[in-house]
C-alpha cells in the first residue's frame, strides 16, 4: 500500500475518471439496440352464436429491421383463421414505424421497459419470454 502513498492526488482522480468512462461506455456498448424477438396478444372470448370459446392470437416478430406478425384464430381447438404480414420497420426513441401491411396499423410506441407495445388500432402486445 506504501506505493498508493507516492501517487499523486491528481493522477488518482484521473485513474478513477478513466476507469468510470470506461465502465460506462462498456455499459451503453452492451445496451440491446433495436428490436429483437416476438410480442403478443391473446384474446379469448366465446362465439355469440354458437357459445363455442374462441382464442384470437396476434404475434409480432422483430429480427434486425424486419417484422413478420401473424394473426390466428381459433374456434373450438380448431385454426378457424390465419393471417400473416411482413415487411420492415424503424424504431426511434420508442416510436415504431413500420413498413408494408400490418394488422394493427402502421405505428406503434414502445414502453419504457421495451416489453410491450401500444399498437395504434389500441392493441397492445407484451414481450414474450422465449
Amino acid at each position: 500500500m506504501d506505493f498508493l502513498k507516492k501517487i499523486k492526488p491528481a493522477y488518482l482522480i484521473a485513474i478513477v475518471a478513466v476507469v468510470v468512462v470506461v465502465v460506462a461506455g462498456l455499459f451503453f456498448a452492451m445496451k440491446p439496440k433495436g428490436l429483437e424477438g416476438s410480442y403478443a396478444s391473446v384474446k379469448n372470448s366465446e362465439d355469440m352464436f354458437t357459445g363455442e370459446k374462441v382464442k384470437d392470437t396476434d404475434t409480432l416478430t422483430f429480427s434486425g429491421d424486419k417484422f413478420k406478425e401473424v394473426t390466428t384464430t381459433v374456434t373450438a381447438g380448431k385454426v378457424t383463421h390465419k393471417d400473416s404480414w411482413s415487411g420492415t420497420f424503424e424504431e426511434k426513441d420508442g416510436d415504431i414505424t413500420f413498413y408494408g401491411e400490418t394488422n394493427n396499423g402502421q405505428t406503434g410506441t414502445l414502453n419504457k421497459s421495451r416489453k410491450a407495445i401500444l399498437m395504434y388500432n389500441g392493441a397492445t402486445l407484451v414481450k414474450s419470454d422465449k
